[in-house]
């Protein structure tokens, strides 16, 4: 049943928060008999769910995996620039360039600037968290397609009730409202827990040579993740010395790959968390609380939208 129209004479609901509603009934039934004068009847309903669309729900999906300004493409992109930055390249030269004194070669050593770079992926991260469904109690939220879906059995029961049960009362919206801000607030959790791990997976290459009066002395290669580095892996080090013991510079670098993992961490830490903050405090945060306010004034207002179960405008027939 399409229930869009009620909508035109909500004054207080633009079309930005609510753009369409509508109830679906999977299934009903319902039976009378009369013995004498005494009439029984009774009815069974199932699948009852009122359906709101949202442009506004729609909105959270476009902030968080937006092909242009989302919050996956953004951070992969300001990660992939961190590779450039003289701030976090200088401090790399510094660390990993006393390995080569190992060597104890005669002569000055001249380390070359490092490569550096940085590989994440994000957004492949937030998708399954956007793509799916939040699941609450009585509603759940489809982001991949802006729509609100309430479980009217879920908030009391749609058979065998009292006539002229109201089935919207105050405390079923406020379970709604409530259901709601959770379930977006948890959605935020998830989506930071998200990016947290999937920045640890951030793919790093890493390779700085040195030279002793222009001739190449030895190369250091760090290939792995960012996790892999904070944890020391060995594997991730591979150390070309040019007729020397590459063992030795081998095992200066991999005592050193926790600090070179803490370097780069802090260095994404500081371009992401300024990302994710204004995506997730203020934008996402930002488009709760319209959503919320929208829908109650919908489902709230019996002048609006009332549901009534069992309707018996003359109870004298019976229940």
């Amino acid at each position: 049943l399409d229930l869009s129209n009620i909508l035109g004479s909500a004054d207080v609901i633009s079309e930005d928060v609510i753009s369409a509603l509508s109830l679906r009934i999977g299934a009903a039934s319902a039976s009378a008999s009369r013995t004498g004068d005494q009439v029984t009847s009774e009815y069974a309903l199932s699948n009852v769910d009122l359906q709101v669309k949202s442009p506004l729900v729609a909105d959270v999906t476009e902030l968080l995996i937006g092909e242009e300004n989302g919050l996956g493409v953004s951070i992969d992109t300001a990660v992939t620039q961190v590779a450039g930055d003289d701030s976090l390249l200088n401090p790399l030269t510094g660390l990993l360039g006393g390995v080569f004194d190992v060597l104890n070669v005669l002569g000055v050593i001249d380390v070359e600037e490092p490569t550096l770079a940085l590989d994440s992926n994000i957004q492949e991260a937030l998708v399954p968290l956007v793509g799916g469904t939040l699941q609450g109690d009585a509603v759940s939220i489809d982001l991949s397609t802006g729509t609100v879906n309430v479980n009217l059995e879920a908030l009391g029961g749609t058979s065998a009730v009292d006539p002229n049960t109201d089935l919207l009362t105050d405390a079923a919206v406020q379970q709604i409202e409530g259901e709601i801000q959770t379930l977006l607030n948890e959605l935020l959790i998830d989506v930071r827990a998200a990016v947290d791990e999937g920045l640890l997976e951030t793919h790093v290459t890493l390779g700085l040579g040195a030279k002793v009066l222009g001739v190449d002395l030895a190369q250091v290669d760090i290939d792995g993740t960012l996790n892999q580095l904070l944890d020391g892996d060995a594997t991730t080090v591979s150390v070309e010395a040019f007729g020397r013991d590459a063992r030795l510079v081998t095992n200066a670098v991999v005592a050193l790959l926790g600090t070179v993992g803490i370097t780069l961490e802090a260095a994404l830490d500081k371009v992401v968390d300024p990302l994710i903050n204004n995506t997730l405090d203020e934008g996402v945060s930002g488009i709760i609380a319209p959503l919320v306010q929208g829908l109650t004034d919908v489902l709230g207002d019996p002048g609006i939208l009332r549901i009534t179960l069992n309707d018996q405008p003359n109870p004298q027939l019976g229940a």
